[in-house]
């Protein structure tokens, strides 16, 4: 079977759409966890964005305590 120069293109810019849809969907999940494990007052001034900061586990000590 025979592939199109046209076939590339679209394949190449479905996979990008995909990888793009994909981020778009799981970064707020990411974005929980971390903030769940970050300092409170790092994610309150908006240091965390992709990694976290002053990691913590103090939330989950109080959640557990509860």
């Amino acid at each position: 079977m025979k592939i199109w120069k046209n076939d590339k293109f679209v394949d190449i810019f479905f996979n990008i759409l995909l990888i793009v849809i994909a981020f778009i969907c799981l970064y707020p999940i990411w974005y929980v966890l971390i903030a769940s494990i970050s300092e409170p007052s790092a994610v309150n001034s908006g240091q965390v964005i992709l990694f976290p900061k002053n990691i913590t586990f103090d939330g989950y000590k109080e959640l557990l305590n509860y």
